[in-house]
């Protein structure tokens, strides 16, 4: 692989790109009324804000950018709820689709059903919804106008790049756990979000690892959903009426699961081939 040296210099640009996301945030936040079909947006903004924080703290336990965190973490957890209800039917229907034993199609359509049903729905209230404070965002904006230097770029791109280096090696290991995997989907996103701020100066050195890794971050997040649909439907109300569909659903899951695994292991060594002190020198 070619290197070169990547100069990273302090830029307006940058900062501009993330008070937009912070502006966006705020002007999702407080339109209650369309919430419910904003929920992604706003759940990405703050995974692109909190993979900012990542980036320019250089000491995670300083009080304003904890309280910062915290606020937008709290936040994401309360909509990670009707997240992860509504990818129970979308999931299905995506195992559905890719499996090909007939009689597994059917019970994965039969659970569908009784899922669509409403049997163990989820509905969304804002109301039981504690709100952001108007204050972590008004300081994310003040710590973001502040000006970062070349070093505390870098220094952040590697501090992720060796988090994410270190959680895929536990996750791709023998002994790798689906909460490593987790893990290393968590620091595969921030990194993604990281550099994609980073890529207003720099879109030809970060496209191709960019791809790649939104890629990386697809394939945990599908092995993410099938083993919560998984347990969920293992739990859910009625499970012993169907316990015979959702076993063949499960079975049908793993096939999958392992599919991905592969190609994710595979992925992972093909992206993090770098030590951490040369990821923002030489990016291809």
């Amino acid at each position: 692989m070619n290197r070169h040296e990547i100069y990273i210099h302090p830029s307006v640009e940058i900062t501009r790109g993330v008070i937009d996301v912070i502006d966006d945030l705020d002007h999702c936040l407080n339109r209650p009324e369309d919430t419910e079909k904003n929920i992604h947006r706003i759940r990405v903004d703050i995974k692109r804000l909190r993979g900012w924080i990542r980036l320019v703290r250089d000491r995670p336990g300083e009080r304003e950018w904890q309280i910062i965190d915290h606020g937008l973490r709290d936040m994401a957890k309360q909509l990670s709820v009707n997240r992860d209800e509504q990818i129970i039917p979308v999931t299905l229907g995506w195992l559905k689709d890719k499996t090909k034993n007939k009689d597994a199609q059917a019970s994965i359509s039969r659970i569908d059903s009784y899922v669509q049903s409403g049997s163990c729905g989820y509905l969304f209230d804002w109301k039981a919804i504690n709100p952001l404070d108007r204050n972590v965002l008004e300081m994310l904006k003040r710590k973001t106008l502040l000006s970062y230097s070349d070093e505390v770029i870098r220094k952040g791109l590697q501090r992720t790049y060796k988090h994410a280096l270190k959680c895929g090696l536990q996750a791709c290991s023998p002994e790798g756990t689906f909460a490593a995997l987790h893990r290393l989907r968590k620091w595969v996103k921030y990194f993604y979000y990281q550099l994609e701020f980073v890529e207003v100066l720099y879109a030809d050195d970060y496209k191709k690892i960019r791809q790649q890794l939104d890629m990386l971050g697809k394939g945990l997040g599908k092995i993410h959903d099938l083993v919560f649909v998984k347990n969920r439907l293992q739990r859910m109300p009625g499970a012993a009426d169907c316990a015979n569909d959702i076993n063949i659903a499960g079975m049908a899951a793993d096939r999958e699961i392992n599919k991905l695994l592969k190609r994710t292991r595979r992925s992972f060594r093909k992206i993090f081939n770098m030590k951490p002190r040369e990821i923002a020198a030489s990016l291809q």
